[in-house]
């Protein structure tokens, strides 16, 4: 219900059912940028492909229907998947916060990307 967010849910085909989430928010129609997120929880649906589809989709929505001109995401620098899937949908690196976040107790970097859409 929030006019600051779309938040969509991932089914696959290939599995026939629901893996995950995709959300692009909040948006900031003053600035036109917006957070995307994803979320791939089932993980039978990993490394096939599907992540790397719903961002594309994604993007598409957030160009052609949100009106954004921006998408930034973040990732930790320990996810190798996360880091090959934005780098796969043309996100550049923009800022790395070092040691920002504590993973298990270790801590890691915050890895800030982002992607033009204009």
């Amino acid at each position: 219900d929030s006019p600051a967010n779309l938040f969509l849910g991932i089914r696959s085909n290939l599995l026939d059912r629901y893996v995950g989430n995709i959300k692009i928010g909040p948006i900031d129609e003053n600035h036109g940028v917006g957070e995307l997120g994803i979320m791939i929880g089932d993980k039978k649906a990993w490394g096939k492909g599907i992540a790397s589809s719903a961002v594309l989709l994604m993007l598409g929505i957030a160009r052609d229907r949100l009106l954004l001109r921006k998408v930034f995401a973040g990732y930790y620098s320990s996810n190798i998947a996360s880091q090959r899937l934005f780098e796969k949908s043309g996100f550049k690196v923009e800022v790395v916060r070092k040691q920002h976040f504590l993973l298990n107790g270790v801590p890691v970097d915050d890895v800030i990307v982002g992607k033009s859409l204009k």
